[in-house]
């Protein structure tokens, strides 16, 4: 028994019977197909949604724009955003101690540092600026809030 066979025992199959097999699970695909009972049918509306207002031809092209939709007569405006918010003088120091670690990682020879002595210096100011970051977000409610000042997430 030197020949490998097959799993299942399909070695003496030939390419003709396979075919057969699969044309008859593929023949009987169709029989065990589901169908809605007559009494339940799914609800729909036979028409198509319409547009419920009609104008007049005349009264029409005033209204509408060069694609023939209506002029939009209500658009919302939103407001203007609140301004952005001034970093803190923790928060710029970080982000400069982040800055020269990146300055140290990939370019050491600007400060006047080989790539042997840029790379841990520079790996250390990075993490020290992502941890300083960290250690600056707030978890706790601001001081000034009163008892319930409603749900946190």
């Amino acid at each position: 028994m030197s020949t490998a066979e097959p799993p299942g025992g399909e070695q003496d199959r030939d390419a003709t019977e396979i075919d057969a097999s699969f044309a008859a699970i593929v023949a009987g695909w169709g029989e065990d197909e589901p169908r809605w009972p007559e009494d339940e049918a799914p609800h729909a509306d036979p028409e198509p949604l319409k547009q419920t207002t009609r104008r007049s031809t005349s009264d029409s092209s005033a209204d509408e724009d060069d694609e023939g939709w209506p002029e939009d007569e209500g658009h919302y405006e939103p407001p203007e955003p609140p301004p952005f918010p001034r970093p803190r003088a923790p928060t710029l120091g970080a982000m400069i101690l982040l800055g020269i670690g990146l300055v140290l990682l990939f370019i050491p020879a600007v400060i006047g540092l080989t790539d042997i002595v840029g790379l841990p210096l520079g790996l250390l100011a990075v993490a020290s600026g992502l941890l300083w970051l960290f250690l600056l977000l707030r978890t706790g409610p601001p001081l000034d809030s009163g008892f319930d000042d409603g749900s946190r997430l």
